[in-house]
């Protein structure tokens, strides 16, 4: 449409929406309040409609450089706030989740490239969905069926609807995309 978000892991995500004259302006620095030195906030961001997701792969909730993703929202005055801070249900220290993020409606994904879960840097993607309460929930963890050690899986996440497509950089030393589908959002 015509708004976009440019990110920077140095903790400025920035809003531009493009003007009548066909020029972009910027609109608004995002921040949040539990900001700090390290913490990567922006290093990954994506948009859709009303609605952003921010990577801070540095963040420690879930231990040092666990990561987490924050949300915004576009308010009826035109500002945009923080709505929520997710984190990964299983995550832990080094993961680096929110690596990459997507959004399309209700439904975001993160890639945690660095996710133990199929050994070291397996990787993984965390699906999350809007409730209509206005909150986020994680509603799915992916990993790969044939997923190993330092595929990277998540490394790259899209999603459309309710197809996410996954880059897995290390996979074979070659790399491969894996699209899965899930259910629409009630």
């Amino acid at each position: 449409g015509d708004r976009l978000v440019v990110g920077s892991n140095q903790g400025a995500p920035y809003i531009f929406e493009r003007q009548a004259n066909g020029t972009w302006a910027e609109v608004q620095k995002l921040v949040v309040t539990d900001g700090f030195a390290g913490q990567q906030f922006g290093f990954s961001v994506a948009i859709h409609e009303d609605r952003v997701v921010v990577g801070a792969v540095g963040d420690d909730d879930n231990g040092t450089e666990s990561g987490s993703v924050y949300v915004f929202e576009r308010q009826t005055s035109g500002n945009w706030t923080q709505v929520q801070k997710v984190i990964a249900s299983s995550g832990a220290p080094d993961d680096h989740f929110g690596w990459h993020v997507a959004i399309h409606g209700d439904r975001f994904v993160v890639g945690v490239k660095d996710d133990d879960t199929q050994g070291p840097s397996g990787g993984a993607v965390y699906v999350f969905e809007r409730q209509t309460s206005g909150t986020w929930t994680e509603t799915k963890k992916i990993v790969a069926s044939d997923g190993a050690k330092y595929d990277y899986f998540g490394f790259h996440v899209a999603i459309d609807g309710g197809r996410i497509l996954v880059g897995a950089h290390g996979e074979d030393a070659s790399g491969s995309a894996y699209l899965f589908e899930v259910a629409p959002v009630c």
